[in-house]
C-alpha cells in the first residue's frame, strides 16, 4: 500500500509541474484579443472613479505609462499604425478626410474600394497575415478597414460595414463565438468602440458624460473577461485595450479663421482643423504660405518639404503642399460662426502634447504581471502582436526592442517547467526503486516499521515558480525606415456627427 500511495503522489507532483504557468494554445495557434476604445486618453484611468475591471486588468497585466501616437492623431490613421506598424507617411493614411492627386478624388467616410486601403498591394493589415499560417483565422468588428479586401481576401469572420449600433455585448459574443468554432476556431479578434471619443467630442474630456463613458468601457471589460472565463478561454488569450489618440478641450474662443489671411478661391481646403490639408490653385502656393506663415501666433504653417522629420509626415502624395497646424487646444477653420462651431473637445493635434496618448493595458498568459512600463510609440504594437502570434512581421517602423520588456519569459519558463518535470520524474523512479527495496525487505529482510515519505508541495518551497524573470527575446533583425514606400492609400471615417 506505502508503494502505491508513494507513486500516486509523485505522479501527482508531475502534473503538478506540468500547470506551472507557460504559454498556451488552442487549436494550435497563440490567442490574441486587440479591443481599441476610440479617444481614450491615456489619463482618464488616474480619475477616482470606480474601475474594478480596469484595475483587474492592470493588476493581472501590464499598463504603460502612455502610449505615443502617430501624428496626425486622428482615428483612421491611428488604428492603421497598429495593425502595420507603419509611419502615416508609409501606409498612406494622412487623415480621415483626403485626396488623392492619383485619383483626383477626397475619400469620404465607409468606402471599401481596395484602392483607397491596399496601397497598391504593399500595405496588409495584421488580420490579413495571421490568415496567410495555416490552421489559422481572424475576425474584426468594426476596425477601421476591417471590410475591405487585401490582396482579394477578407478575415473569415466580419460584422460587416462599420455599424455603430451593434451593442458592446454583442460585439464581445461574437469574437467568443468565433473563438469556439469547431470548424475554423479564431485565433485573432480585433473589436473597435466609439466611446469615449464621441463623448469626448460632444462634451468635452473633463466633462461627466466621458466619465460615465469611462465607466460603461469598464463595464464591457468586465464582461468580456466574464464571457471569456464562461468558455473556459480565458487563461489562453491574450487581450490588449488601448486607443487611437486622446483629446483636449476646444472652445469657440480659440479659433483661427483662414479666410482672415487668404482668398478662398485661391485653395481647396482638404482637411479641416487641427491640421489643415490646403491644396492651393495653380501658381497660388507661394502666396498663401507668405500670408499665412505669421498670420496668428497659435498656428503653425507648412511646406510639405519643410514638415518636421520626426512627424514622418512628408512622404506620400496624399499629404497636401501646405499643413497648418494649431497649437493645443486650438481650432481652424475658414469661416467663423458662433452657432457652428458645437465641438467641446478634439483631437489630431501634434502628437508630442501627451494629452494626444493613448491608453495601453495588456494580460493574458504572453505579458507580464504587475508591471507599469515606460511609453512607447504605437508603431511598436505591430511587431509586439506578430510576436505573440508567432509569425514574421511584415516591413515596419517599429521596434521589438522597444516593448519586448513587457512580454512574459517563455524561454525561461518553458525551461524551468521541463526542469522540474525531469526532477519529478526522477523521484518517480527513486520512489519506485525505494518501494520494492522496501517490499524485498518485507518478505526477505528484517521487518521494521514502514517508512513514512515526506512529500513536498514544490509550490509552497520555491514561491517564485512561476513568476517572470527576464526576457531573453532576440532582437528584431530589422527596423526599417519606410519613408519612401509612398503609395499606400488608406482611409475610413465613423461619423456621428462630430469629428473624428
Amino acid at each position: 500500500m506505502a508503494i502505491v500511495d508513494f507513486i500516486f503522489i509523485s505522479v501527482a507532483l508531475l502534473s503538478g509541474a506540468q500547470s506551472i504557468r507557460m504559454p498556451s494554445v488552442i487549436s494550435d495557434a497563440p490567442k490574441l484579443l486587440l479591443l481599441s476604445f476610440d479617444g481614450f486618453r491615456y489619463d482618464y484611468l488616474d480619475r477616482p472613479l470606480l474601475k474594478p475591471n480596469f484595475d483587474f486588468a492592470i493588476n493581472k497585466g501590464v499598463r504603460a505609462k502612455y502610449m505615443k501616437s502617430t501624428f496626425a492623431t486622428k482615428t483612421d490613421p491611428n488604428h492603421m499604425t497598429m495593425v502595420t506598424g507603419l509611419w502615416e507617411e508609409s501606409h498612406g493614411v494622412v487623415s480621415n478626410k483626403m485626396y488623392d492627386p492619383k485619383y483626383r478624388e477626397i475619400f469620404w467616410m465607409n468606402s471599401s474600394d481596395p484602392k483607397w486601403w491596399d496601397g497598391d498591394g504593399k500595405v496588409e493589415p495584421i488580420w490579413i497575415t495571421n490568415e496567410r499560417k495555416e490552421g489559422r483565422y481572424s475576425g474584426v468588428v468594426n476596425w477601421p478597414g476591417g471590410d475591405v479586401k487585401y490582396g482579394g481576401r477578407l478575415p473569415t469572420y466580419s460584422t460587416g460595414p462599420y455599424n455603430r449600433s451593434i451593442p458592446y455585448t454583442d460585439r464581445i459574443d461574437a469574437m467568443v463565438r468565433w473563438f469556439l468554432d469547431d470548424e475554423k476556431p479564431m485565433n485573432l479578434g480585433l473589436l473597435f468602440f466609439e466611446e469615449p471619443d464621441r463623448s469626448g467630442h460632444l462634451y468635452g474630456p473633463d466633462s461627466a458624460q466621458v466619465n460615465d463613458a469611462i465607466m460603461m468601457i469598464d463595464d464591457t471589460v468586465g464582461y468580456l473577461v466574464s464571457a471569456l472565463k464562461e468558455a473556459d478561454i480565458y487563461d489562453k488569450v491574450n487581450i490588449i485595450l488601448t486607443s487611437d489618440h486622446g483629446m483636449v478641450e476646444v472652445s469657440p474662443t480659440r479659433v483661427i479663421e483662414l479666410n482672415r489671411y487668404i482668398k478662398p478661391e485661391w485653395y481647396i481646403w482638404v482637411d479641416d482643423s487641427p491640421v489643415s490639408a490646403i491644396l492651393p490653385k495653380r501658381g497660388k502656393e507661394e502666396q498663401i504660405y507668405k500670408k499665412l506663415r505669421s498670420a496668428h501666433v497659435r498656428m503653425k504653417v507648412f511646406k510639405k518639404k519643410d514638415i518636421p522629420k520626426q512627424w514622418h509626415y512628408r512622404n506620400n502624395r496624399r499629404i497636401m503642399p501646405i499643413i497648418a497646424v494649431a497649437d493645443d487646444g486650438w481650432s481652424i477653420v475658414q469661416n467663423f460662426t458662433q452657432n457652428t462651431f458645437t465641438i467641446k473637445g478634439n483631437h489630431g493635434y501634434n502628437n508630442s502634447i501627451i494629452k494626444m496618448s493613448a491608453l495601453f493595458i495588456a494580460f493574458g498568459p504572453a505579458f507580464e504581471e504587475g508591471l507599469t512600463s515606460k511609453p512607447f510609440s504605437n508603431v511598436d504594437l505591430y511587431p509586439l502582436m506578430c510576436k505573440i502570434l508567432d509569425f514574421e512581421p511584415r516591413p515596419n517602423n517599429g521596434s521589438l526592442e522597444t516593448v519586448k520588456h513587457i512580454l512574459f519569459d517563455y524561454d525561461s519558463m518553458a525551461s524551468k517547467g521541463t526542469g522540474i518535470a525531469v526532477f519529478c520524474t526522477l523521484l518517480l523512479v527513486v520512489a519506485l526503486m525505494a518501494g520494492g527495496y522496501y517490499a524485498w525487505q518485507r518478505h526477505y529482510g528484517h521487518k521494521e516499521e514502514p517508512i513514512v515519505g515526506e512529500y513536498v508541495n514544490l509550490d509552497e518551497t520555491n514561491p517564485q515558480q512561476g513568476g517572470g524573470g527576464g526576457v531573453p527575446y532576440e532582437q528584431q533583425e530589422q527596423h526599417l525606415n519606410l519613408k519612401n514606400q509612398t503609395k499606400a492609400s488608406y482611409g475610413q471615417e465613423h461619423g456621428y456627427g462630430g469629428t473624428q
